[in-house]
Order: C-alpha cells, then sequence, then structure tokens
C-alpha cells in the first residue's frame, strides 16, 4: 500500500505593534517596537535559518516595518532610549520617577533570576523612603539592566552582553553606551534578514493593511452583530469601506516597495474577516488569507459524522464564487504555544506538538494530505519562556525536520502543490478571539472610540481629505486603541494608550484647520492601570463540572478581571481572562475562564492557591487536573471535601471547615494558579485582597450582601 502524503504544516508568526508616535511631538510614547526588536524580531528569522528543512510564514504589518526603520536611523528616540542614555548624577527627579515607573516592565519571573541586580533594584524601589538613597551606581544599573532583560538570543551571544551578564552590577558609562549602540546596529539588521529569508525560499512574506485596522468593523460596523446579535453599537458610525481599501492597498503597496513583489497572502488584523473584507482582498489580487476555526464552525453546516469539527479544518476554504482561499488555525495546537509550553520542558513540549500533529495526519481520508495551520503572535509569548522561547523553537524546528509524515510548508507553497479546497456558502463575521468582534466594539468606552474616530473623519472629508491629516486618521483606525478600551484588557499603561489615541484625532482636526473638540481632551478610560473587581451580590451553588451549567450557577457571583504579567504581555492575555467567586453556607466556590478555550488544553496552570489573609491567616493548594491518556486526572491527591474540574473553564469548591472559616464571616483572601515550576501564572487581585461574607443557613437571599 502506498504511504500517505506528509501533512502540511503551516506556521505563522504574526510580527505587530501599533504606531506609538506622539502626534503632537513626533516622537515614539513607547518603546515596545524597540524593545521587541531587540528581544524577537531579529531572533525569529534567525532560529528559522538554522533549520533548512523548516518553512514558516511571517506576517509584518507595514506600520511596524516603518517603526523598526525608524529606531535603526536613531533620529527620533523614544523617552526610554534618551533615560537610558542619560548620565544618573544628570537625572532630574522626574526623570528618576520614570525610571522606577517604566525600568522594571518586564516578565518578572523569567528575568530576575537571570537578572538578580534588576529584582535587588525591584526591592528596594518598593520598600519606598525607608530604604537607602538611590545611588548614581543604582540608577546606572537600572539603565543597564533593563535594556540586558531586552537582549534576545543574538544580542546575548556577543561577547559584550556574555561579560555584561557575567559582570551584573557596578556598570560603568562606557559598557551601557556600548551595549546600546550593539542594541542599534542589530536594529539595523532586521529586514534585511527576513529579505534574505524570503529571496532564500525558505521563508514565505505576507502583510496587514497599513496600520493593522478591524476591517469588518471599518466596512460596517454592524457587522459584530453577526455573531454577536445584541451587541451595542456605537452611534452614527457610517460605513468606511473606502478606508478600508485603502489601509489594505497601502499595506501591500509598502510590502511591494520593500520586497519588490506583492505578497501572495493577507493576514487581517486580529484575524478579523467577513464577506466584504473577502471581496477588497479578492479585488486587490490576494491568493489568500487565515482567521481561526470559531469563524469555520460558525458558518458551516454542523456534520454529524464529525462531532469534533476536526477534519474540516485540513483544507484551506473557498467562499461563494470568490478564488481566494482562507486557512482557518488550529487553535488548540496554535494556544498551546501561546500560553502553556512555556512552562515545559523544551524536548517535551516538542514532542507533545508533534505528537499531536501525528494523530491529526492519521485521522486523514486516505491518499489526502491536508495543511494544519499554526498562527499566533510571533512576539508576546516568548516573554513567559525560558530564553526568550529560543529552546523551545529549536527543538520545535528540530523535531518537525526530523518528523516522518509531516512538513513544515508556507502557505503558498501548500497552494501551489495542492489544490484541494473546500466551500463555504457564507462567512460569519468575527475574530480569533472567540470568533467574534467584541474585543473591539460593544463597550461603552470601545464605542465612545469609534464615535470620536467617526467625528474626526467627518472633519477630515469636510475639510476636502488633505493629505497631512490621512496619516493620523489611518492610524486612530488601529485595532489596538479599540483593544485596551474596556474590562477585558488593561495594564500600566492603559493612561498612555488612551492619550495616544485622543492625541491622532486631535492631529486630524489640526492638519483639516480645525480646533480640535474639547470632548478629546477627556480620558476615554475610565478606570485607567486598575482592574474592576465587581463583589459578590448572591449565595451561589455551582455544580463543579468544568462548564457553566446554566446561566443563574455564577450570577450573583463577584468577578475581576486577570493582570498581565507584564505590560508587554499584557496583548497575549496571559491566558486568562477572568476570576469569578463567591459563597454558600458550606463552601467558598472559584471559577476561571480562559482566554481560550478549554482551560486544560490553553493555561499551564498545575495548582490553584486559595490564601485567606482575615479573619485568620489559612490556605489550600489544589492540584489541578491534566490529560492523563484519555482522562484528566491530578497528578497529586486533591484534598478530602474539595471539588474541582478543568474542562471548557476550571472550577473549584472548598469547605469552609477547610479553611478554618464559618458562615457570618466577613473574609479576605487571594486566589493564585501556579505552573509546575510552582511560579505564579496570575494572581487575583494582582494588589490588596478580594473580599466576601460568607453566607449565614437560612438567611433569605435577598438580605444577603457583599
Amino acid at each position: 500500500m502506498p504511504s500517505s502524503p506528509p501533512l502540511d504544516v503551516c506556521i505563522l508568526w504574526h510580527m505587530h505593534q501599533p504606531l506609538y508616535e506622539d502626534a503632537a511631538s513626533r516622537v515614539p510614547a513607547m518603546p515596545w517596537v524597540r524593545l521587541h526588536a531587540l528581544k524577537d524580531y531579529y531572533d525569529m528569522v534567525a532560529l528559522v535559518r538554522e533549520h533548512p528543512g523548516v518553512q514558516v510564514t511571517f506576517n509584518l504589518v507595514p506600520v511596524l516595518l516603518d517603526q523598526i526603520e525608524e529606531a535603526a536611523r536613531g533620529s527620533r528616540p523614544d523617552r526610554w532610549l534618551e533615560m537610558a542614555r542619560k548620565r544618573p548624577e544628570d537625572l532630574a527627579e522626574g526623570e528618576r520617577l520614570f525610571l522606577l515607573e517604566s525600568f522594571f516592565a518586564v516578565n518578572r519571573e523569567r528575568v530576575f533570576p537571570i537578572l538578580p541586580r534588576l529584582e535587588e533594584l525591584h526591592r528596594k524601589a518598593r520598600s519606598g523612603s525607608g530604604s537607602p538613597p538611590w545611588t548614581p551606581t543604582d540608577w546606572r544599573d537600572l539603565q543597564v539592566s533593563f535594556h540586558l532583560a531586552w537582549c534576545g538570543l543574538t544580542l546575548r551571544s556577543t561577547s559584550l552582553v556574555r561579560k555584561l551578564f557575567a559582570k551584573g552590577r557596578f556598570f560603568t558609562e562606557q559598557e551601557k553606551h556600548a551595549l546600546l549602540d550593539l542594541q542599534k546596529d542589530l536594529l539595523r539588521m532586521i529586514i534585511p534578514a527576513y529579505r534574505s529569508a524570503l529571496e532564500s525560499g525558505q521563508v514565505e512574506l505576507s502583510t496587514s493593511p497599513y496600520y493593522h485596522p478591524i476591517l469588518p468593523l471599518l466596512c460596517d460596523v454592524a457587522s459584530a452583530r453577526e455573531a454577536s446579535p445584541r451587541v451595542p453599537l456605537p452611534a452614527a458610525t457610517p460605513r468606511m469601506t473606502e478606508d478600508a481599501r485603502d489601509q489594505l492597498l497601502s499595506g501591500i503597496d509598502s510590502f511591494t516597495r520593500r520586497f519588490g513583489a506583492p505578497p501572495a497572502g493577507v493576514w487581517l488584523a486580529e484575524g478579523a474577516l467577513s464577506e466584504e473584507t473577502l471581496d477588497l482582498l479578492e479585488q486587490a489580487g490576494v491568493m489568500w488569507t487565515a482567521t481561526d476555526e470559531d469563524l469555520l464552525h460558525g458558518s458551516r453546516r454542523p456534520d454529524p459524522s464529525d462531532p469534533q469539527q476536526s477534519g474540516p479544518l485540513l483544507l484551506p476554504y473557498r467562499v461563494g464564487q470568490r478564488k481566494i482561499s482562507v486557512f482557518f488555525r488550529d487553535r488548540i495546537l496554535s494556544d498551546l504555544i501561546g500560553f502553556t509550553y512555556a512552562s515545559w520542558n523544551s524536548a517535551a513540549a516538542a514532542e507533545d506538538f508533534v505528537e499531536r500533529l501525528r494523530a491529526i495526519a492519521a485521522k486523514r481520508p486516505a491518499g489526502a494530505r491536508g495543511a494544519v495551520a499554526v498562527i499566533l503572535d510571533g512576539e508576546n509569548a516568548w516573554e513567559a519562556y525560558p530564553d526568550n522561547g529560543a529552546g523551545f523553537l529549536d527543538a520545535l524546528y528540530g523535531t518537525l525536520e526530523r518528523a516522518e509524515g509531516l512538513r513544515a510548508a508556507t502557505f503558498l507553497r501548500r497552494l501551489q502543490e495542492d489544490p484541494a479546497w473546500g466551500r463555504l456558502e457564507r462567512l460569519q463575521a468575527g475574530s480569533w478571539i472567540h470568533g467574534d468582534l467584541l474585543t473591539w466594539v460593544g463597550h461603552p468606552e470601545k464605542n465612545r472610540a469609534w464615535e470620536l474616530l467617526s467625528r474626526a473623519r467627518e472633519v477630515f472629508i469636510e475639510a476636502g481629505s488633505p493629505a497631512g491629516a490621512l496619516r493620523w486618521l489611518r492610524a486612530a483606525q488601529g485595532s489596538d486603541w479599540f483593544w485596551w478600551y474596556g474590562d477585558d484588557h488593561s495594564s500600566s499603561f492603559d493612561a498612555t494608550f488612551d492619550q495616544l489615541f485622543r492625541a491622532l484625532l486631535r492631529q486630524v482636526h489640526v492638519e483639516c484647520d480645525r480646533e480640535p473638540p474639547q470632548e478629546l481632551s477627556v480620558p476615554i478610560k475610565r478606570h485607567p492601570g486598575r482592574r474592576r473587581i465587581v463583589e459578590p451580590t448572591a449565595p451561589i451553588r455551582p455544580t463543579v463540572d468544568g462548564r457553566v451549567t446554566d446561566y443563574f450557577e455564577w450570577l450573583g457571583a463577584g468577578t475581576t478581571p486577570a493582570e498581565p504579567a507584564s505590560a508587554a504581555l499584557a496583548a497575549g492575555g496571559g491566558g486568562i481572562r477572568s476570576l469569578h467567586y463567591g459563597a454558600n453556607e458550606e463552601a467558598l466556590a472559584f471559577r476561571v475562564d480562559p482566554q481560550q478555550i478549554p482551560f486544560w488544553e490553553t493555561v499551564p496552570a498545575a495548582s490553584l492557591v486559595v490564601t485567606v489573609i482575615s479573619p485568620h491567616r489559612s490556605g489550600v493548594i489544589i492540584p489541578l487536573p491534566s490529560r492523563q491518556g484519555e482522562h484528566l486526572q491530578a497528578e497529586e491527591p486533591v484534598p478530602e471535601g474539595i471539588e474541582v474540574a478543568c474542562g471548557r473553564i476550571l472550577e473549584a469548591q472548598v469547605p469552609l471547615g477547610t479553611l478554618g472559616l464559618a458562615p457570618g464571616q466577613q473574609v479576605e483572601f487571594t486566589v493564585s494558579l501556579l505552573d509546575r515550576t510552582g511560579h505564579s501564572i496570575a494572581t487575583f487581585p494582582p494588589e490588596g485582597a478580594l473580599e466576601l461574607h460568607v453566607p449565614v443557613p437560612g438567611r433569605a437571599a435577598d438580605d444577603w450582601s457583599a
């Protein structure tokens, strides 16, 4: 019997940052393009080149490439770089405060063990006025250590950076400037490295609309109701189809100028697609695009013979009579890399990934090749990995190179060598976040941002569409601004994101020779930098089965969103969405929602820890189940009386007696998720404590309050 053809594994790393330039000063207001360039962008393509038997696709957003080039020129350095180059003796009081607020923006759990001096300075900063005064040596060590933390594999392999890591402290001004100069040299190498990889044939490059806008919402904000029929929409938001077309075509033009030919593929921001956006892509001559599997499941009729809906993922699709091919990413495989494997041994994680691919390959129809699309951010996930993910990626590429029956191929190669495709009659509008568009519209803050954007666009049109205003209007249409509004995402930089968005709109008015309205001086974000806690309102008695059994079981619970591990990792969500908590007369109950379901596949948690602070100190560590063959099983026994279940969500219930509590008590506590090594994945709340009142038997629910 002839052997089956290899299964194509199509990996896409999406590289993106918004425009961080302050519209008024023309200076970068945030450092993330430069820092991710030092840590991720060059290393990601360099690691692929070390494995010639592997092909991957990189998606490069034009506004990101613009900012990399600007950082390489160094003509307008960000404030972080300016503060790093300044002599400690010359720092003003406000500049020192800036360093204390900004130069610990790292993944502390990964960085502090390899840079103990940075941890020491962090403890000193948190200790307040009672600690010894900061010396010039302290400030210089902070300047250097922060930039060492953002050195990726390539920089860490240089003799200078190895020497500075080994030295650890007491850095000199000469060493500091040598490090910053070396980092600037790396910035100049990034875009040529991608061009060389493209020319070699090992790498495919795709692009996105210029400023990374949510194209379905630009075309028609009402498209959000295809997946979420009752979502509140912003008032008087016009269709912006021509804006969407311009964003797409200018992105393709930018790519063509840089790399010599137009891209075959376009990844729309956030994998957000709709029928109208497919028309724009087809008209632009794009061969392929991609999104999340949830859009496929929401768009096709269920197949009773395939209850898990796994088979259809092995084909790209054409929608209606269009010729453009749409790939649907395997969410579990993608999220394992994004959220789970960071806490695993690299070799074990790579082998687990390949074993899952082999299982998929074994279920293919006879003679079919098939393709699995694995798509995720190419920078955010690595902060949670040891060595910034270099060990995992090396193991993954090496395992794929050696694996029989698998072929790591680009999306274009898959289309050129295997013409098989499926057919969809229609495509439901949505994104790679829960298959809907609610991350960018529907919340009052998000809707307010759309309304202000629409008004600025009206001014732009009334003024005759001046060229000087176009850049700022298009930048304000980027997806990131709407991501940070609302209660679902937050970081310590909320106020800066809010200010940048409103500054873009103000500049549109200025370039149109109009006075910016006063409303653009009012923050949109109501609680910047704070996570909103909703306290419990009634006793809860959930069924602990790893899913929301019915609408009412968690209705009276308190909620608090997850706090990202670091500002730069925030867009990745850390794998955790929120905690629900409450009590009944016999137990405390907890529910953790992941960013992507199911919980047990996408969150690298090994235990749930409940710590009571008041009325006395007590606590419990609850081992969490993991996959053991066909079943979920905890590696350690669960303490007697405790219920825990991992499925779509995590649910747990702890008897009051286990924590030494009694009905009627007011309780203060925290909840943490730990990985296998005991490191914290998430703590609720990040500061302070949660509170609830334990119900008393026989008391009416209406009389109970938090």
